[in-house]
């Protein structure tokens, strides 16, 4: 009867451990494609508002992303289609997102204004702000 018993809590022990590997999981993946969509949106930014300040043409793209495959060998995502894609993505929703992140906040960090952890806090607290809206 031990036995049987002993089996039973093994076996709801394997359940609940399951259980919360797989809603890790799923946490994660989440978290991941937030944190994907909020840097595509902020790339979109920095290369939409930098286009403007410098009158850059769409050529540009196509020389950012050359350079950045150059400076970062075997990088995938960031081909010239995608940058054009974050582009359009972020002059698309800009005005409808509230807390958004800002495209400037890439900027600063060409000046060496705020450390990388200072970029992530601002973004998480934009992105915690936003939902609770």
């Amino acid at each position: 009867m031990e036995n049987d018993n002993s089996l039973l809590l093994i076996s709801q022990s394997v359940q609940v451990i399951k259980t919360a590997i797989l809603c890790a999981q799923e946490r994660t993946a989440r978290n991941i494609n937030a944190d994907i969509l909020s840097l595509n949106f902020a790339i979109g930014g920095y290369i939409s508002n930098q286009m403007k300040i410098h009158k850059w043409g769409s050529g540009i793209i196509r020389l950012i992303s050359e350079k950045l495959q150059l400076e970062m060998p075997g990088l995938r995502g960031f081909g010239y289609e995608n940058l054009k894609k974050m582009r359009q993505f972020y002059e698309n929703w800009n005005a409808y997102l509230i807390g958004a992140p800002s495209a400037t906040q890439l900027a600063e960090f060409e000046n060496g204004s705020p450390t990388a952890t200072h970029f992530e806090n601002t973004m998480l607290q934009q992105n915690i702000l936003s939902s609770a809206l």
